[in-house]
């Protein structure tokens, strides 16, 4: 499993998260650095880890995406034909 390096630190970073921090440190886990800018529409239209998420998947063949923000799923289908999974 595959996460932007920009999600991993808003996940790890946070005091809201810190329960599950050991959950984000699985060798099964890769936090994967990406280049800045990504996508001008992901830019600007979602925020950073949603755009993020949906930039790394781009680059990754046979990519299921997982994001619980409505308009990023939206895009992801829509836009990008990226798989949807998880529930939202």
């Amino acid at each position: 499993m595959s996460i932007p390096a920009v999600v991993y630190q808003e996940l790890t970073g946070s005091l809201r998260f810190a329960a599950t921090r050991h959950v984000f440190n699985q060798s099964w886990l890769e936090v994967v650095p990406l280049p800045e800018p990504c996508d001008a529409v992901l830019a600007s239209q979602l925020d950073p880890g949603e755009a993020a998420v949906l930039a790394l998947a781009c680059r990754l063949k046979n990519a299921e995406v997982l994001v619980d923000e409505r308009k990023a799923r939206r895009l992801a289908e829509r836009l990008y034909g990226l798989r949807i999974v998880g529930t939202a």
